[in-house]
């Protein structure tokens, strides 16, 4: 088992809210996550020489862009993203540097005064990855990795106040530092 911390980027794609029209005021409001730094950690496991089991739990102080009749404004908000992959390695573990491909489910939950909705906030999320990594000394080691978490972002649904169902992308580039545990 490895455990350890992970710092890096975190990338929204797309408006996570995008309701009404500019020549309706009254109904107009768009909801932008902007990117910002991120902070986790993380647990992989390697079941098999070529099978591993990784969770990762995270979150970023991003800001949302609201615009509406009025204009633009940034609100305070956090994002916690969580998952669980497997991971496949494409090159050998043995190398100098390894590379892998992930795929798994998780969750992105949104808060700060921005995301008041009855439901919606938190969201399922399908997840791909690509990363490699490095061995640094015989007890450390480090990976980067790219991930992409997929999901639908909907909020209030059933209530007269929903917005419409988008498929929302939340990407993240991150660098960890990997800590072996052994049990004895």
């Amino acid at each position: 088992m490895e455990l350890g911390p992970r710092l890096g980027i975190y990338v929204p794609v797309g408006f996570v809210v995008n309701e009404g029209a500019a020549s309706v005021p009254s109904s107009y409001i768009k909801k932008l996550q902007v990117g910002a730094p991120l902070i986790g950690g993380q647990g992989l496991v390697w079941a098999k020489p070529w099978l591993g089991v990784e969770a990762f739990v995270a979150l970023s102080p991003s800001m949302v862009a609201v615009t509406d009749s009025t204009g633009t404004a940034d609100h305070a908000s956090t994002v916690v993203l969580a998952s669980t992959r497997v991971i496949v390695p494409i090159t050998s573990r043995r190398g100098l540097w390894s590379f892998f491909l992930g795929a798994g489910v998780g969750v992105v939950s949104r808060s700060g005064s921005v995301w008041q909705y009855s439901s919606g906030t938190t969201a399922r999320t399908w997840v791909l990855a690509f990363g490699g990594r490095t061995a640094l000394t015989e007890s450390l080691s480090m990976h980067f990795e790219f991930e992409d978490q997929f999901s639908t972002a909907q909020f209030d649904q059933g209530l007269a106040t929903q917005t419409q169902p988008r498929s929302h992308q939340d990407v993240i580039f991150s660098v960890a530092v990997d800590i072996p545990v052994h049990h004895r």
